[in-house]
């Protein structure tokens, strides 16, 4: 797992004010070294000014180079000791979680607490980028360990802030870079606790993009919706085999909770004999005001010995997402079918997208149907291009041959 900011800004300090992200640490330290009247080559207002245009790296390397290391050593204990600072709910979800590993880009000890705290006080191993110039590589040990990406909070000689230290840290430590390209080549890395908007997660993901060409498998993070748009989702899947996990963003981001709770039930149920997955020719997709036609459409494709999986066959105790993902991912086609209804529907959407992105990866064939009149100017775009079978409300079996002929010369 790859931590960022998001999975400790929800903990409270003593003055009622959460952990920051890293614009706001930026903010925070820029008004300590103030009030501390250090003294600065360039005008304060100038660094606040790149600060709230995001031109964090550039900010950060200004403030770093002004500010000494003792004050600097000061403001961490202040943020990051304060007493109320203590793991949260969804720290103390992560030791339930298997992992080989945990990096993060946050200098706090949260993650440390809270397997402390689940291991009964031993703490876990911890290193940090300096510490690969004197150890052998943690990944040759089978012990779990936490790697600090940017450093840890007990060793602010250790801290990278600004730009220089960057480009020193990747570019020019070839033991930091080894290891994470033997990390990301051998392992499947899950990305999480990075916002709509965190400019960490740019910085991160631009530095390994040679890494992530080289993956054979590929890679995951969890990401409120809207982040990316489709065409960004493809070209992360294509370009860094980075596979986009969305959920949906409250002011408490409840979702990430659940999706890590979710993880801990996964690995409990591998303790149990493994079930086979049923194997399926075709999963529909539809809107639910066209059953009857949705009906007929499965009925011609299992007389031809077709196996069909569509969402009527859920039981009531079933969870819906996992078990769609589930026959998705076990079909050889995704039949897409569209009626008057199907324009404005999210779901539909979201089902579409993950069998196109799914079509990218080679899994499954994505087959739109048209039953009726089309609205090519509501369509999604990315249906528009696609050669469409157009049935009418009253189609037969005739109509589908096109269709069946396709899958079954698939077979």
């Amino acid at each position: 797992m790859f931590v960022g900011a998001g999975l400790s800004s929800s903990v409270k300090r003593s003055n009622g004010i959460n952990l920051p992200n890293w614009k706001w640490f930026l903010d925070e330290l820029l008004e300590f070294a103030i009030d501390k009247r250090v003294i600065f080559s360039v005008n304060p207002d100038d660094i606040k000014e790149m600060i709230q245009n995001d031109n964090l790296i550039m900010a950060a390397q200004e403030i770093q180079e002004t500010i000494s290391n003792h004050d600097f050593g000061d403001f961490l204990q202040q943020v990051f000791r304060d007493k109320y600072v203590k793991p949260s709910a969804t720290h103390k979800l992560l030791p339930q979680i298997p992992f080989r590993s945990i990096m993060t880009s946050n200098y706090d000890n949260l993650i440390e607490g809270a397997y402390t705290l689940h291991h009964s006080g031993t703490i876990p191993n911890k290193f940090t980028q300096e510490d690969l110039l004197n150890i052998s590589s943690p990944l040759r040990k089978d012990d779990f360990y936490i790697f600090k990406v940017h450093g840890d909070l007990d060793r602010p000689n250790t801290i990278v802030l600004g730009s220089r230290g960057y480009q020193k840290l990747f570019f020019r430590s070839p033991e930091y870079r080894q290891f994470l390209e033997t990390l990301f080549s051998v392992y499947t890395v899950l990305f999480i606790g990075y916002g709509a908007s965190d400019p960490d997660l740019e910085n991160v993901l631009d530095r390994l993009s040679s890494i992530f060409n080289r993956t054979i498998d590929k890679h995951y993070i969890l990401l409120p919706d809207h982040k990316f748009n489709f065409a960004e989702k493809k070209r992360l899947l294509l370009d860094k085999r980075l596979e986009v996990i969305e959920y949906k963003i409250d002011e408490t981001h409840t979702q990430v909770d659940a999706f890590l709770s979710d993880l801990t039930e996964i690995f409990k149920e591998q303790q149990m004999p493994e079930k086979e997955n049923k194997k399926y020719d075709a999963f529909i997709s539809y809107s639910h005001n066209n059953i009857k036609e949705i009906e007929r459409l499965r009925s011609f494709l299992m007389d031809v010995r077709l196996s069909v999986w569509y969402d009527m066959e859920l039981k009531p105790s079933q969870d819906i997402q996992n078990t769609l993902t589930e026959a998705i991912n076990n079909s050889r086609f995704m039949i897409i079918v569209i009626t008057k209804d199907y324009y404005d529907s999210e779901w539909l959407k979201k089902e579409l997208e993950i069998g196109l992105l799914k079509q990218v990866e080679g899994k499954i064939n994505v087959i739109p149907i048209s039953i009726g009149p089309i609205d090519f100017q509501r369509l999604p775009k990315e249906l528009q291009n696609i050669h469409f079978l157009q049935l009418n409300e009253n189609f037969s079996i005739d109509d589908l041959k096109p269709l069946i002929k396709m899958m079954k010369r698939d077979q």
